[in-house]
């Protein structure tokens, strides 16, 4: 099965409910399994906007280069955040797939 990383905005609670059920909706239509660490990391450890900014981009960094996913999913226009990993899954020459925003 296809390892995804989904890049989604999560800059604010409606964002966080919206990155879950895409998570969800992916994992039961697709065949892959996606993968959105930022967002459990957000929610575990109720970080506020600025610092969830920050820790994102260390831990989609961290992700994209140890768990090697297959292909980066964005959803939606890139945030800063999400520009970052765009830009990282890039240089570590993992495609990047556009996909419509759900």
């Amino acid at each position: 099965m296809k390892l995804v990383f989904l890049s989604c905005p999560t800059a604010n609670a409606g964002d966080l409910k919206k990155a879950r059920a895409l998570f969800s909706e992916i994992k039961k239509r697709e065949e892959v399994m996606p993968m959105i660490p930022y967002l459990i990391a957000a929610e575990v450890h109720r970080i506020d906007l600025e610092a969830r900014s920050a820790s994102r981009a260390l831990i989609s960094e961290h992700s994209l280069t140890t768990m090697s996913p297959e292909e980066l999913w964005v959803f939606g226009e890139p945030s800063p955040e999400m520009q970052k990993e765009i830009e990282f899954a890039k240089r570590l020459a993992i495609p990047v797939v556009y996909r419509p925003a759900q």
